[in-house]
């Protein structure tokens, strides 16, 4: 198919011979009504295989849109009780799936991505002096031992640590 172009510009290129004027701008017409139609099927021909590129490169496009989608729905409503239903729900996906599909494209599960997030809002609020316990319920937890032993676990420090430690 690498040739088939050339082929085709050197069959449309229009050399109209010694005629008559007229027989001249009828040849030329369909000339280029020949070369149109040619052109035409070339250009169909390209477009069903971009379509086909497009296909088996990115087969579950869709899905990564709604990957992203709970992962948006995540970073926003962290601070609520939300639950993996309610995530999965969001990008209408079956939770068993949806774990797939975002440990796939993230390389963590999203009860991880969720973690992170509320230990990385944490931080900012016990950076800016709020109490342990009002920052753990702040930013979704509902028992400040869990709170404690996550962020230790995650940070390397206790929340008290980070709170007093100078910036």
């Amino acid at each position: 198919m690498g040739t088939q172009p050339v082929v085709l510009l050197a069959y449309c290129r229009l050399t109209p011979r010694a005629m008559s004027p007229q027989s001249v701008a009828l040849g030329v017409e369909y000339k280029i009504v020949n070369c149109t139609a040619i052109l035409n099927r070339f250009m169909t021909y390209y477009q069903h295989q971009v379509q086909f590129l497009h296909k088996n490169l990115y087969p579950r496009d869709y899905l990564l849109t709604q990957v992203i989608r709970s992962k948006k729905f995540i970073d926003k409503n962290y601070s609520n009780n939300i639950s993996l239903d309610d995530i999965a729900g969001e990008a209408f996906i079956s939770k068993f799936h949806f774990i797939r599909l975002y440990k796939t494209y993230y390389g963590i599960t999203p009860h991880q991505h969720l973690k992170r997030v509320r230990i990385a809002a944490a931080k900012k609020l016990l950076s800016t002096g709020i109490p342990i316990a009002t920052t753990c319920y702040e930013v979704g937890f509902e028992s400040i031992p869990s709170f404690a032993r996550l962020f230790k676990t995650i940070t390397g420090t206790t929340p008290l640590a980070w709170q007093i430690k100078p910036r």
